[in-house]
């Protein structure tokens, strides 16, 4: 007995014996250790044989024996902080109350004080008002519990979440992260973390008001000895810089005048179709479009209106397109398109003999009115040409035989001795 109660007395935590009376409604503290006199500033005199109320603030008290009563009711341990002020001073608690179960009617209150926890969150919070995005720490304890232990405040603002809420509830946050993004997003961070390795991710999440954000997020793993995996990182909000890179990426494969994919991504596109189509044993049709009488109307009424036709012809040539096609404007007033579907010869007639009626159309620009049309070329894939070359070369001389043919007409490659052997070495 004398080793446990030397135990008790030199204990680092605040030790404290409270009993509660027969009625189960009035808590007394009948003994501390010396380490509530080193953190209180309290005599144990001044606590033997006291209350809470007699101690404390009326809020503190209540708070104390609200605990108190959930110890008892359900005997089991409880544990919670709370800010308590002492003669040392306002002072962040954590507290765990036990049922003594040898001595019905009394508890082991232990406390320890957490206020350098309390300051140092501050502080980070302090930090971290001045960073873009917030930081945090995440633990992980398999098979699925999440728990931010740290958060900061400008979580408030991106997502529309109280710090305390995420608290208590990682899935509060966690849950903000897009569904189509969700899973990957959590099974690479525990790869990570099994690996103890850098993370870092590109991703969207969802503000409570609806709103998509792209966010970045870095940090590392670390994994403490009972197993638990914390990431130590930051988010940050990268809406306004994805949105550039999209549209920076926008304008380098596709024509900033129509829309269309330009050259360049035409020809890579059309490329990987091709090896794709090639792969399945599959086939493709190619149009090569170029337009008749283009060059009166933009002499005539100037670039600006040559320009809108360009954007309406691009849109008319949209029409026709299927989720598979690809329309592509190659240069000045020429177009290519592929089909991925109905490449029998006779579909890809008719769909170039559609085209060609309803570029034939009248076309509004502003107060004039231009009639032009189209001459195009097709090629199949492997009949004419088996690569990107062979294929727009044998559609470019079928254009070419529709414009010496009368214009605004569809003309089918000829299989050639070159297309042949091409066809037969492939």
């Amino acid at each position: 007995m004398d080793l446990l109660h030397a135990a008790f007395q030199h204990s680092p935590d605040i030790l404290v014996i409270m009993q509660v009376d027969d009625k189960g409604t009035t808590f007394r503290y009948t003994e501390a250790n010396e380490q509530f006199e080193i953190a209180t500033g309290l005599q144990r005199s001044q606590l033997i044989g006291k209350t809470p109320h007699d101690l404390f603030t009326p809020d503190e008290a209540r708070r104390l024996l609200n605990e108190y009563q959930r110890c008892l009711q359900t005997q089991n341990t409880v544990e919670f902080d709370q800010v308590i002020s002492v003669p040392a001073g306002e002072r962040d608690w954590n507290i765990r109350v036990a049922p003594l179960r040898s001595h019905p009617g009394y508890f082991l209150i232990s406390a320890r004080d957490i206020t350098w926890s309390r300051d140092l969150v501050q502080q980070l919070d302090a930090i971290s008002d001045y960073l873009p995005g917030f930081v945090y720490q995440l633990c992980y304890q398999p098979p699925d519990h999440w728990e931010f232990t740290f958060v900061g405040r400008t979580v408030t603002q991106m997502f529309g979440i109280s710090v305390e809420d995420v608290r208590n509830d990682a899935g509060l946050l966690l849950d903000r992260i897009h569904p189509d993004d969700h899973d990957w997003v959590l099974s690479s961070s525990i790869e990570a973390g099994d690996s103890l390795l850098p993370w870092h991710a590109q991703f969207r999440m969802q503000h409570t008001n609806g709103t998509t954000l792209w966010v970045e997020a870095r940090d590392l793993p670390q994994r403490l000895s009972d197993g638990t995996i914390t990431w130590t990182g930051y988010v940050n909000d990268i809406t306004a810089r994805h949105k550039l890179e999209e549209e920076v990426k926008h304008l380098a494969l596709h024509d900033p005048l129509t829309g269309l994919a330009n050259r360049w991504c035409f020809l890579d596109r059309l490329d990987t179709a091709l090896s794709q189509t090639r792969l399945r044993g599959r086939s493709l049709a190619l149009f090569y479009i170029d337009l008749d009488h283009f060059k009166p109307v933009n002499d005539q009424y100037g670039h600006a209106v040559g320009d809108e036709l360009l954007k309406q012809v691009s849109r008319r040539i949209s029409h026709f397109l299927r989720t598979t096609d690809l329309a592509g404007r190659i240069g000045g007033d020429e177009f290519m398109v592929y089909l991925l579907e109905d490449t029998q010869p006779e579909k890809c007639m008719d769909i170039a003999t559609r085209l060609c009626e309803a570029l034939q159309n009248p076309f509004q620009l502003g107060p004039y009115q231009a009639n032009i049309s189209a001459s195009i070329g097709i090629a199949l894939y492997p009949e004419h040409g088996v690569d990107v070359h062979s294929l727009s070369h044998a559609a470019d001389k079928a254009m070419y035989q529709a414009k010496n043919g009368g214009r605004s007409k569809a003309v089918m490659a000829q299989s050639t001795r070159f297309n042949q052997e091409n066809q037969s070495a492939a």
